[in-house]
C-alpha cells in the first residue's frame, strides 16, 4: 500500500521501478509503474481534487443562501420603517416576492417626500 502512494504522489517511483524490474522481467516493471503512474496519479488524484472542489462550492452555496437570507430581512424591516408595508402581519401576507421586489417608486416617493419636510421645516425655522 504504501509503495503504491509512494507512485502516486511521483515521490520516488523510479526507484521503486528499478527495484521491481531487478526483481523479475523488466518490461513489466515498466508496464505496472507506468500505469500505476497515469492511471493513479493524473486521473485519480483529480478526481479527489474534483470531490474537494465540490464541497467547498457547497459550502460556498450555503454561505450565498444565508447572506440573501439577511439581505432579505434587512429589507423586509426598510420596508416596514419606510411604511410600505405597515405590520408585521402585511408582511407575511405579502409573501417573498413583494420582500425580494419592493416598489421602488414608492420608496423614492416617501425619501423625496422626507427631503421636502426636511426642507420645509428649516425654511420655517430659519424666518
Amino acid at each position: 500500500m504504501n509503495t503504491i502512494f509512494v507512485m502516486i504522489t511521483l515521490e520516488g517511483w523510479s526507484f521503486l521501478m528499478y527495484n521491481l524490474s531487478d526483481a523479475s522481467q523488466s518490461w513489466m516493471a515498466i508496464v505496472f509503474c507506468v500505469l500505476l503512474v497515469v492511471v493513479g496519479s493524473f486521473f485519480l488524484l483529480n478526481v479527489i481534487l474534483a470531490v474537494i472542489m465540490d464541497a467547498f462550492t457547497k459550502n460556498n452555496n450555503e454561505d450565498t443562501e444565508a447572506i440573501d437570507e439577511q439581505k432579505a430581512i434587512e429589507q423586509r424591516q426598510l420596508m416596514h420603517a419606510y411604511g410600505i408595508i405597515d405590520s408585521e402581519d402585511e408582511v407575511e401576507a405579502v409573501g417573498e416576492q413583494a420582500i425580494e421586489q419592493p416598489d421602488a417608486n414608492k420608496i423614492n416617493q416617501i425619501v423625496d417626500s422626507s427631503k421636502i419636510e426636511k426642507q420645509e421645516n428649516s425654511n420655517s425655522n430659519g424666518e
